[in-house]
């Protein structure tokens, strides 16, 4: 068996989100991180970027990664995408959403983050406090956003206004959402509910709740199988994946209870 080596680095951060620039048929050796918990105070006599941000690496075996780019970053980062090569989305604590993009020369020698859309405050309390945007799902037609507010934003990523937004009848925290389909979300709240919601008349209307398998545990995160679409991993406070299938909503297929503490993310390789 091929021996595995795992690196180690200090990165000068508290990360919240790690995720690999994806290349075309070419092995990953550049990755976006974003921080969170950094105190935006200004230090004296220090240049460099202070507080959240987030950064550009480049990767290279057996060394410490290199900073190519940071980009300052208003609020803890509380998720970060790639929607293709060079452009991704990410989302803050004070519930804003911001469309990315980086640049480089041709040799690679310059990198560059430029900003190409924002949506600010589109998650907020009633009294008018920011909320944290708490997780996002895109597909082809746009992104719809979720937040500590309990609203279901949908975005339109060549509109600077989000299109519309609704309030979860049971009034608690949304931590996760994806995409079933093209015209249906599925959601996760802090009390342990799925919700699916319907996208097609313009305004996400809820059409049914699944039942729920872990009273008032939190739900962090929900991620469809790509080879196998109907098939859906969710993620708990307590440490447990349930797998749903979409076609037969009884009850889940199956229900791991293997990690003992948070759990909150489940990749899968690309295919």
């Amino acid at each position: 068996m091929e021996a595995k080596t795992v690196m180690c680095s200090y990165l000068s951060r508290k990360m919240s989100k790690v995720r690999w620039k994806p290349d075309n048929d070419v092995p990953c050796s550049k990755f976006l991180t974003g921080s969170w918990g950094e105190s935006s105070q200004r230090l004296p006599n220090v240049e460099d970027i202070q507080g959240n941000a987030v950064q550009l690496w480049k990767y290279i075996p057996n060394m410490d990664p290199i900073p190519l780019y940071t980009m300052e970053h208003a609020g803890d980062v509380t998720e970060l995408k790639f929607i293709d090569t060079k452009s991704f989305l990410v989302s803050s604590s004070q519930g804003t959403l911001q469309l990315g993009q980086i640049v480089h020369d041709k040799d690679e020698t310059f990198f560059n983050i430029k900003s190409l859309n924002s949506w600010s405050n589109i998650h907020a309390y009633k009294n008018g406090t920011p909320s944290s945007l708490t997780s996002f799902a895109r597909s082809k037609n746009g992104v719809v956003t979720v937040g500590d507010d309990g609203r279901l934003v949908v975005i339109s990523l060549d509109n600077p206004t989000p299109l519309c937004s609704i309030e979860d009848p049971f009034n608690s925290a949304i931590k996760c959402v994806s995409f079933i389909d093209h015209k249906s979300v599925i959601t996760g709240n802090a009390l342990g509910s799925l919700k699916v919601w319907d996208l097609s008349s313009g305004q996400p209307k809820p059409v049914f709740s699944l039942p729920s398998t872990l009273k008032l545990v939190s739900i962090n995160f929900i991620q469809q199988k790509p080879s196998q679409q109907h098939l859906l991993f969710v993620g708990s406070d307590d440490g447990s994946i349930t797998v749903w299938d979409m076609r037969n909503t009884d009850s889940p297929i199956i229900l791991n209870t293997a990690h003992n503490e948070y759990y909150q993310h489940h990749p899968f390789p690309r295919i």
